[in-house]
């Protein structure tokens, strides 16, 4: 027999609030009797407010912590990198009407995404942009843990509410997905000299012992070991910053592929960036002119100008080096640290347009919260590189940045440039079993140093 309300200390549930609960327990009784009906608890979770007695049922996903839950430790999956689109494939072209395919595309990708926020059992607790104003750029903000995580798009709310989701979710593989325990098959890999990747700092760390996780090659398909540290930057495995703490490497997307070549291109802007710091490389001015009358840039210097903000589009050089293209939008003449973006990607004006998205969106959702008393800047994520003033990032070129050569972009262009540099790009699956669920996968992406740069 099933005995209630015994042996239990404290108050006991009276009244309605009783009543409800028996309910329950006797549709319990019933669907266990009958085999007729399904659990209304299975893989989900049922929450009753003691105040208003609202019930609810929100989705019940695999814990990464849980050792029940988690699927077995296996060695990473080649990754095609060829399969991964140029932009993401939520991103509608600028002539796409309303009730087109493409322009459900977003509403659709966001709704199945949507099933990792709830506000008890979710990975994100909530969406927290109804407030926020719309106008000129889209903004998409989501909660995760203390953290309210904002991005940007162009064309609409769900495309932002879709850039959000990626950043919260590589925030959330980065501090909350715990790092795979070591295993006598990771043990047995080849492995990568920690100082020969770019993220590494140079100190060469304390001396302690490195923990390894697998990794596997872009370029030739092969597995190998790199430094757990390396893969988590913020986590105990760097207590001893032997690597920098950035994003740097990070990307998430509706698959492998497509999270390896944002993971690829936010590694190559980190390598970029910290290059034109250091006054290394060809760091040319972007004439509007070599845009072209696109809608997106022709939008984004309107907005620009309708902010009241001088922007200077800079050319990293990367072209030089891997094939890719990392444009650095700052602000200049503003008083205060100068505002800054980075993007990335294999052509230039697509570059363009991602950091000038970015800089402007931080720029106006900042002035709004400064309007409203709400907060300041906007939490877009973990740093590229931390405390950077990108006002002293010189320009080296007399030479305006020159438009991208036929035939010159694209995936494949980028890995054959880096094998033929001596480098290569190591991807880490980082999400735990419950993205995948929703569609969202992450990994982190290490660039090693090109042959002459090594040591």
């Amino acid at each position: 027999g099933l005995a209630l309300g015994t042996g239990t200390p404290g108050a006991q549930p009276v009244g309605p609030l009783a009543a409800m609960l028996g309910n329950l327990l006797g549709y319990e009784v019933f669907r266990l009797v009958t085999g007729a009906l399904r659990a209304e608890t299975r893989d989900r979770l049922l929450l009753q407010d003691m105040a208003s007695f609202d019930v609810a049922s929100e989705p019940l996903l695999p814990h990464p912590a849980c050792p029940f839950c988690a699927p077995p430790t296996a060695l990473p999956e080649p990754v095609d990198l060829a399969s991964a689109p140029v932009r993401p494939a939520f991103l509608p072209t600028a002539d796409t009407a309303a009730d087109d395919d493409a322009a459900q595309g977003p509403l659709a990708a966001l709704e199945r995404r949507s099933a990792l926020v709830h506000p008890n059992a979710g990975v994100f607790t909530a969406y927290a942009d109804e407030k926020v104003t719309q106008t000129p750029l889209k903004v998409g903000s989501v909660v995760l843990g203390r953290r309210t995580v904002t991005a940007f798009d162009v064309h609409h709310t769900a495309g932002a509410r879709l850039r959000a989701l990626n950043a919260a979710a590589t925030l959330y593989a980065e501090h909350v997905v715990p790092a795979p325990a070591p295993d006598d098959a990771t043990a047995e890999l080849p492995a990568v000299d920690p100082d020969s990747l770019t993220v590494a700092s140079g100190t060469g760390g304390t001396g302690a012992a490195t923990r390894w996780t697998a990794a596997v090659s872009l370029l030739t398909k092969e597995l190998v070991r790199v430094p757990a540290g390396a893969v988590r930057p913020f986590g105990a495995d760097n207590a001893d910053r032997r690597f920098e703490p950035t994003r740097a490497g990070a990307g998430a997307g509706a698959d492998l592929p497509e999270a390896a070549g944002a993971g690829l291109l936010s590694a190559l802007a980190h390598d970029a960036l910290s290059r034109a710091v250091r006054g290394a490389g060809a760091v040319s001015v972007i004439t509007p002119q070599l845009l072209g009358e696109d809608p997106e840039p022709v939008f984004l210097l309107r907005t620009a100008a309708h902010l009241g903000l001088t922007v200077e589009l800079l050319d990293l050089g990367e072209r030089a080096f891997s094939g890719a293209s990392v444009v650095l939008a700052r602000t200049a003449g503003t008083p205060g640290p100068a505002l800054w973006a980075v993007g990335a990607a294999p052509d230039l004006a697509t570059a363009a347009v991602d950091a000038l998205r970015d800089l402007l969106g931080e720029a106006q959702t900042s002035e709004a919260g400064a309007q409203t008393g709400g907060p300041g800047a906007p939490d877009t994520g973990d740093p590229l590189l931390r405390d950077l003033d990108a006002a002293l990032v010189p320009v080296t070129s007399e030479e305006p940045a020159a438009p991208d050569e036929a035939d010159d972009t694209g995936w494949s262009r980028i890995l054959e440039r880096l094998a033929a540099a001596g480098r290569d790009a190591l991807v880490v699956p980082t999400h735990g079993a419950d993205l995948p669920t929703a569609g969202i996968h992450t990994v982190r992406v290490l660039l090693t140093r090109a042959a002459t740069d090594a040591g």
